[in-house]
């Protein structure tokens, strides 16, 4: 599935998920990035909900600290978000145009990477908030992370 995303198939990666979803085969922390940022890469938010859906209901919030897509949800269970799930949540919320949701998941991460900082970013960006990109990046070196080449790079595509 990983080398369908590499070369730009989402839609060859989402049929492959539901392929093994209709298999029950056991499904992986890889399989379900890729799945992620394959509905992201198509706009598909239905898709996204249901693929955060099948994770919640397999018990993936429990092992890998997965958060329901609805904000209520969230904050009733008190979940944690792990901090590739919570990227690739990120990522996928902003491309399909819920840049509130992609906010709130980053918000309600406990633990956050350079990814997860740059992603949100890229949201913003996305979104033709640059002043919002801006103040996140100075947020995300105040709190101690250390920008990377994507990060830059990503800033300045936002101005």
């Amino acid at each position: 599935m990983g080398g369908y995303l590499h070369v730009s198939q989402p839609t060859v990666v989402i049929d492959l998920f539901q392929q093994l979803q209709r298999a029950s085969l056991k499904i992986g922390v890889a399989t379900i990035l890729s799945a992620l940022s394959s509905v992201g890469d198509l706009g598909n938010v239905l898709g996204g909900e249901s693929l955060h859906g099948y994770c919640i209901k397999i018990g993936f919030c429990l092992d890998l600290n997965v958060v329901n897509v609805h904000t209520d949800y969230i904050e009733e269970q008190q979940l944690v978000l792990d901090a590739a799930l919570g990227t690739a949540l990120v990522d996928m919320y902003a491309k399909c145009g819920l840049l509130q949701k992609a906010i709130d998941v980053f918000d309600r991460m406990e633990s956050k990477d350079v990814k997860s900082w740059t992603a949100m970013i890229s949201g913003f960006g996305i979104h033709g908030q640059a002043k919002n990109a801006v103040e996140l990046f100075h947020r995300m070196e105040e709190e101690g992370f250390r920008p990377n080449e994507v990060t830059f790079l990503t800033v300045l595509r936002c101005l």
